[in-house]
């Protein structure tokens, strides 16, 4: 009788552990980000919920080939739950497909080293991302070079001089020659003009185009390849621990009952 009574405290102390275990599972929520659809404003995108385990980083990826690329922001976050961290990104990389990604700050604390020790959070080894949708988004290279434009003009104003000196030295040559010889000078002066006018143009133009695809083929050059962990899915859960537990709990009733009958 008195081991019936040693087994069924060891089944009740077994059960209030399993209670305890699940409550305090219950009670950390699993490392996630929520973000929706949006527009890029001031340079910054919102997540609208980040819940972390541990000292990390909300971090932006542009996407490449269907899935994250290159990083173009990222916003420290403390562990716990968050809402609404703002994320200030280079607008020069974005895509129309963003990835808010979990990174974990497991190297300098403070400093984001990525590639290096600031590696993806995962879960059941799967990374924690979410991808989502920008809208007007804007073309930041198109617009910076609109400038370079402006100032070609600026340099076309170099063959209006000649023009203004030309006749400046045409009374002064006229009265000392022949009739015939001024208009001969006249029309040396408005030829040579405009034929150094449109060579001066077009070089302008062609330096444009040529220095422009230099400045973004740099980037994915720069942009070291880093092969992040599968993405998305589920491990898992507490379930199967309960399951064996019970199944424990089982075996340990089936003995007391038979030690019990065998006592009696």
């Amino acid at each position: 009788m008195h081991s019936l009574r040693k087994i069924v405290s060891m089944l009740i102390t077994t059960l209030l552990l399993l209670g305890l275990t699940f409550s305090t599972h219950a009670q950390q929520p699993e490392s996630g980000v929520t973000v929706e659809e949006q527009e890029v404003e001031n340079g910054t995108v919102t997540v609208q919920q980040v819940v972390i385990d541990q000292q990390g980083w909300v971090v932006i990826h542009a996407q490449e080939n269907g899935a994250p690329g290159p990083v173009i922001g990222y916003s420290q976050v403390a562990q716990g739950e968050h809402t609404d961290v703002t994320v200030e990104i280079d607008e020069r990389q974005a895509t129309d497909t963003l990835h808010a990604m979990l990174h974990i700050d497991a190297g300098e604390p403070g400093v984001f080293e990525f590639p290096g020790a600031d590696s993806p959070l995962t879960v059941n080894g799967r990374v924690v991302v979410e991808p989502f949708q920008v809208i007007g988004l804007q073309e930041a290279p198109a617009g910076e070079e609109t400038p370079g434009a402006d100032e070609t003009p600026e340099a076309g104003e170099t063959p209006t001089e000649p023009p203004a000196v030309a006749p400046g030295e045409t009374p002064d040559e006229t009265p000392g020659e022949t009739p015939d010889e001024t208009p001969t000078e006249m029309d040396e002066t408005p030829t040579t003009a405009p034929d150094e006018t449109p060579t001066e143009m077009d070089e302008t133009p062609a330096m444009t185009p040529d220095e422009t695809p230099e400045e973004p083929a740099a980037t994915p050059e720069e942009t070291p390849d880093t092969e992040l962990p599968e993405l998305g899915g589920e491990g898992p859960g507490p379930w199967s621990i309960i399951l064996l537990v019970l199944g424990g709990l089982i075996v340990l009733g089936a003995i007391a009952l038979s030690v019990a009958r065998r006592r009696s």
